[in-house]
């Protein structure tokens, strides 16, 4: 072959050989994978809650006592008096702390268990970048373990759990 025909040839395969553009999808940049409220029976969580995230790069634990620095837990909890309507201007992930699993720094947290405040609820934001398995553990309550997966047709899905009492044997 020529140097011409070699040219035309190789203008030809660079002309066809593109892939056209990719369909666009959500545009779900910076949003949470997992929008998770946590709440009771007894209308109030209690002091000692814990939240362990497992997910694809590791895990990460939540507890109100101070802890870590948050990198993919991101909870705010809601005090007893607002009941079911949202988070306080108060409440921020600095009133409730995460510890980093897997290789996370440490740092110094928000409120404590001896504050005296009164959760209601728990509002979590999970940024996993996949599925996920959560447990709720607390003295007192049944340990709740859930594995999550992420809904294709929204960019966050939402996750309602309630503690239940332990039930004791008579």
């Amino acid at each position: 072959m020529n140097r011409r025909g070699l040219v035309v040839w190789w203008s030809a395969w660079l002309l066809t050989g593109c892939p056209s553009d990719p369909t666009p999808g959500h545009d779900c940049v910076g949003e949470p994978d997992f929008f998770l409220t946590i709440k009771s029976e007894t209308g109030a969580l209690p002091w000692d809650l814990r939240l362990e995230v497992e997910y694809g790069a590791g895990s990460e634990s939540f507890t109100f006592l101070p802890g870590a620095k948050p990198q993919i837990v991101f909870c705010s909890a809601v005090p007893a008096e607002l009941g079911q309507g949202g988070a306080a201007s108060g409440a921020s992930a600095g009133d409730a702390t995460t510890e980093a699993g897997e290789g996370g720094a440490t740092a110094g947290g928000g409120g404590s268990a001896s504050s005296g405040a009164r959760h209601g609820s728990l509002e979590c934001e999970l940024y996993t970048e996949g599925p996920a398995t959560i447990e709720l553990m607390a003295l007192g309550f049944e340990t709740v373990e859930r594995d999550l997966k992420l809904d294709a047709e929204q960019c966050t899905t939402n996750v309602e759990l309630e503690l239940e009492l332990e039930e004791v044997a008579p």
